[in-house]
């Protein structure tokens, strides 16, 4: 954690370092660690590598300056990004850390830096999705709908304690 820049401090993959201490001791501490971390870069304008639907790489293929909004102006973007089927039939938005982490998705697929903070929030506006899935392939962490609310409530307040504190 030490050896990374303050822009990848900044990103998502900040909080995979943080799920790998829930998961190997699931603590409250390290739970109400793994949650900080995640407001943290909510407030601070983390990104998240985001893939998107096939159907963006029909228009990267027509024109490969082409915008996918430009593209398929009728279909809103948050119906490019990929969702993922749990297996009790639910559907949930992915957060991944890093790129590496979606390596069970097809390459055909784009992929885009997307804030953590408008992930949380399409997540929490979409009908029918339960939540944010954490690197699903790997090590997964599971956000419900109420967890995302109260992150999304309190990430401000959150960010403004830790640089009173000085907390990293």
């Amino acid at each position: 954690m030490n050896n990374r820049t303050e822009d990848e401090l900044k990103n998502s993959i900040y909080i995979k370092d943080y799920i790998t201490k829930f998961i190997e001791d699931e603590s409250e501490e390290k739970a109400f660690m793994l949650y900080g971390q995640i407001m943290l870069r909510i407030a601070e304008g983390g990104k998240a590598p985001m893939p998107l639907m096939n159907v963006t790489r029909i228009a990267f293929d027509i024109d490969p300056d082409a915008d996918a909004e430009d593209m398929f102006p009728d279909i809103p973007e948050s119906e490019l990004y990929m969702k993922i089927k749990g297996k009790n039939g639910r559907f949930w938005l992915p957060l991944f850390t890093e790129r590496s982490e979606m390596y069970e998705i097809a390459e055909t697929n784009e992929v885009k830096e997307v804030s953590i903070k408008e992930l949380f929030e399409l997540a929490h506006s979409l009908p029918g999705l339960n939540g944010i899935l954490i690197n699903p392939y790997t090590d997964g962490f599971t956000l419900v709908q109420e967890q995302i609310e109260i992150m999304l409530k309190t990430a401000p307040e959150w960010k403004k304690a830790m640089d009173e504190n000085d907390c990293p």
